[in-house]
């Protein structure tokens, strides 16, 4: 029984089946008792070291089970080893800014712990296993009764998949051999895609791009941390959203601007924001760590949405509070000037993971780049207020004025919700609550303005975690775009885009690499043709 759960049991997960199944007999756990009953059988005496020997591997095969029902749970992918091992030292980051030093520490002792039970376990059974089929006949026959019984019986449940082969459950031997494949064939995922992001830029090469329909007036993109296209789908959700999003197109309406909407497949689910924003900047779908290596250190640097902006006479700016140390994103961007969390001079407290609320971060750019500026600007934001697990976010500061070096922010009581990594799936109302905070400030900042040329662009970089999302496998996230320009916003119309907060209904989502050449068509005098994705 231990031996069979640690290798067929894979943890927390959709789609697992009935709640016993990992009972069933592991294709792995009876190939080592029909070895260990073979030589019992033919009289050979296996050490005792061979079974403590096995339970570092059965506790392996756990671990590899209990990651792929996460990843999979949360991110609607399966594990790969060759691209998630590298973010471990993330995971370490995230947990250390958004669980208390005294949880965390106790959380790491229960885990060291339990692993060393896990490991004494897994050699205990292997040991006792070994030895009852090395010496008695009966349980040897047990296991082929039993074994003949499940083949017997498989016919009747003819499935497969990641969880069972008929009555057996699924060997650790596939998965594995994927893993290996897809680091064996690394070199050449590298090589197509590099082929791909080349092709791509000498399409954008071709096409110029002079962006003079927007006769210089600012570009502002806000990328929202988490805002997933779940906001529109999940009743939950849709219930606490709509007045807000209502709320926000009133407002942008009665100050004379036109507002759309529409829908952009991201390239990434529940995380990995990087990836949405090299996706969006070079034209090119990114989808994993790989192919986010490939693309910065291509060579020439690669032409991005920035750099046509550059290009056009505009200062180009950076903003992402949330990197706290050297990241090659500004590698790839093509931005003259990039705002990290230690540029801000913030005085306030951290909220959660953000490193600062976001209003502070608006109204910082705004004071340094926004109001001096002397050519036109376009800055990009990467919002963080909205980022997983929502447990404490920072309120809206009213009178902006007050808001300053940040210090306010200690004298006001953080908005506090009963959520925590391991009840993230009752998240929904935080999680939302985010969403209307950074919808709240944008539409307080975008009206105070008071730049009617200017053009806002407002997008997701990712559905939320998928236990947050109500099992919405769509990584789709809301765009909208909006401006005093009505003509220009309403060019959009023939991409996809509606009037107002809601994005259309049905229809195929574009990806998210669609948008450079989309936007470059729209934005520029000449025509620009499409570039379609490689």
């Amino acid at each position: 029984m231990v031996l069979n759960t640690l290798c067929n049991q894979r943890g927390p997960g959709r789609d697992e089946g009935p709640g016993v199944w990992f009972l069933l007999p592991s294709v792995d756990v009876v190939v080592v008792l029909g070895a260990f009953a073979l030589a019992g059988w033919r009289g050979v005496r296996l050490p005792a070291a061979l079974g403590w020997a096995l339970a570092p591997a059965l506790v392996a095969v756990r671990l590899l089970r209990a990651g792929d029902g996460l990843i999979r749970l949360n991110y609607y992918r399966p594990l790969n080893l060759y691209l998630d091992l590298p973010l471990l030292p993330e995971l370490a980051r995230l947990l250390a800014t958004t669980v208390p030093a005294g949880k965390l520490a106790l959380g790491a002792i229960g885990v060291v712990v339990g692993l060393a039970l896990a490991l004494g376990l897994a050699g205990v059974a292997a040991i006792h296993a070994q030895r009852a089929l090395a010496a008695r006949a009966g349980p040897r026959w047990l296991l082929v009764a039993g074994v003949t019984t499940c083949l017997a019986l498989t016919p009747l449940w003819p499935s497969v998949d990641a969880l069972h082969v008929g009555l057996f459950g699924q060997s650790v031997v596939p998965p594995l051999v994927q893993q290996a494949r897809f680091a064996l064939a690394a070199s050449d995922l590298r090589r197509d895609k590099s082929a791909a992001i080349q092709a791509t830029q000498e399409r954008l090469r071709a096409t110029g791009g002079d962006l003079a329909r927007l006769r210089r007036a600012n570009v502002f993109v806000f990328f929202v941390e988490s805002y997933g296209a779940t906001v529109f789908r999940l009743p939950s959700h849709v219930a606490r959203l709509r007045p807000a999003l209502q709320a926000f197109d009133d407002r942008m309406n009665r100050d004379g601007l036109a507002v759309a909407t529409g829908l952009l497949d991201s390239p990434t689910y529940g995380g990995g924001s990087w990836l949405a924003h090299a996706t969006l900047a070079s034209g090119v779908r990114i989808h994993d760590g790989l192919e986010f290596a490939v693309l910065r250190q291509s060579r020439p640097a690669p032409r991005t949405l920035a750099s046509f902006f550059r290009d056009a006479g505009y200062r180009t700016v950076l903003v992402q509070p949330g990197t706290t140390r050297p990241w090659p994103e500004g590698e790839v961007s093509g931005f003259g000037r990039k705002y990290y969390a230690s540029d801000f001079d913030y005085r306030g407290r951290p909220f959660g993971w953000a490193t600062m609320p976001d209003q502070f971060v608006i109204d910082f750019i705004h004071r340094r780049e926004v109001a001096p500026a002397t050519q036109p600007l376009f800055i990009e934001y990467a919002l963080v207020g909205s980022h997983a697990p929502w447990n404490e976010q920072a309120p809206v500061i009213a009178d902006w004025s007050r808001i300053g070096d940040g210090s306010v922010f200690n004298t006001v009581k953080p908005r506090a919700f009963p959520v925590t990594w391991q009840n993230l799936g009752e998240a929904g109302p935080a999680y939302i609550e985010s969403i209307i905070s950074d919808l709240d400030v944008l539409a307080a900042y975008i009206t105070r303005l008071a730049d009617r040329r200017a053009l806002f662009i407002v997008l997701g970089d990712h559905q939320p975690p998928g236990n947050v999302s109500g099992d919405d496998p769509s990584p789709a996230v809301p765009v909208h775009l909006i401006s005093g320009d009505r003509d220009l916003v309403d060019s959009f119309a023939a991409d996809g885009y509606s009037p107002g907060m809601y994005p259309p209904a049905g229809g195929a989502t574009a990806g998210m690499e669609t948008f450079l050449p989309v936007f470059l068509a729209r934005a520029s005098a000449g025509r620009v043709s499409q570039i379609p994705e490689p």
